[in-house]
């Protein structure tokens, strides 16, 4: 008995379009199942960032004071810009960047309060304070 090309005996090869597509669309589906949840981590991961780094100011700050003494802190803290006052932190910061703008995780802004005895204040770029303690 001779089989012709048409055949039912005949093996395909490959995957069909619909098969190809509806992996694609699975796989989409899952994508986005999973997105909101690695956003919101990514959200929390630069949050913990930032009291990490407001918690290293708090003890730069501390260290200025213990290392000049109160009187002379106080007097060479005053007047002074928040740049100005990150320049005389960073002698007390582990492998600080130049600047504070380099330090400060985008979206976030550090202000340091006008006694270095005070805790500096976080906010987002919505102006909400960022509690760290």
């Amino acid at each position: 008995m001779h089989l012709s090309n048409n055949s039912r005996y005949r093996t395909n090869r490959g995957f069909t379009l619909a098969e190809v597509l509806v992996v694609v669309v699975i796989i989409g589906i899952l994508a986005l199942m999973f997105l909101p949840e690695t956003t919101r981590t990514k959200g929390m991961a630069e949050l913990n960032l930032v009291k990490s780094k407001a918690s290293s100011l708090n003890m730069a700050q501390a260290s200025y004071i213990g290392a000049y003494g109160l009187d002379t802190a106080l007097t060479q803290w005053a007047g002074k810009t928040n740049d100005q006052r990150y320049a005389l932190l960073k002698p007390f910061i582990g492998y600080p960047p130049p600047t504070l703008a380099d330090y400060t995780v985008a979206g976030y802004a550090i202000t340091f309060p006008d006694n270095p005895h005070q805790p500096v204040a976080v906010a987002d770029s919505g102006g909400t304070a960022v509690v760290y303690q």
